[in-house]
Order: C-alpha cells, then structure tokens, then sequence
C-alpha cells in the first residue's frame, strides 16, 4: 500500500478486496528506518504483536545477532493472517 494515509477505510477495504481479495483487515503503525543499507520496519500491529522486518543486499542474519545482537531470532514466513503468532510483548523478526 505504501505510506499513504487512508482516509476512508471503508471504501479502500472494498477496493482492495475487489482488486486483490483480502483474509484479515489488519491495523496498527509502522516505523521505517534504514542503517548501513538495510532497511529495518517496525509494525506494531494491534492484536498480534511487533514484528520487525530487515531487508537488504548483506546477510539479514549476521546483521540482527551481530548489529543488533538478538541472539536467537524466531523468523517467520507466513502472512500476518495466519493465526500462529504468540503475544503482543514478543519481538518476532521477518526477511
């Protein structure tokens, strides 16, 4: 969707469905940051936690245990629909 700012959610759920069907209307905030080439996202999303996502050219995996030093990430590959998140105060990572 990108950064814009939905005004009528309503009428941009019934867009997106028709367009790309949809499983979950998901709502929260999100946070982008870049460092040293990689992109890092923070989402806060109300109900299923805080996900961050870090993407770039160099190895995800060396940059969050050795930049950010999380020393045992759990990624996930699944949509945020699927029901297999734990609780809203983990910190799960994506790439």
């Amino acid at each position: 969707m990108g950064k814009e700012k939905i005004t009528d959610g309503k009428t941009k759920i019934k867009e997106l469905t028709t367009k790309y069907g949809i499983n979950k209307v998901l709502k929260g905030s999100r946070k982008d940051y870049e460092y040293n080439g990689y992109k890092i996202t923070f989402n806060l999303i109300d109900e299923l936690g805080a996900f961050l996502i870090v993407t770039g050219d160099g190895s995800q995996d060396e940059f969050i245990k050795k930049i950010l030093e999380i020393n045992n990430p759990e990624y996930i590959t699944v949509p945020f629909n699927e029901p297999r998140l734990k609780t809203v105060d983990e910190l799960i990572l994506l790439y």
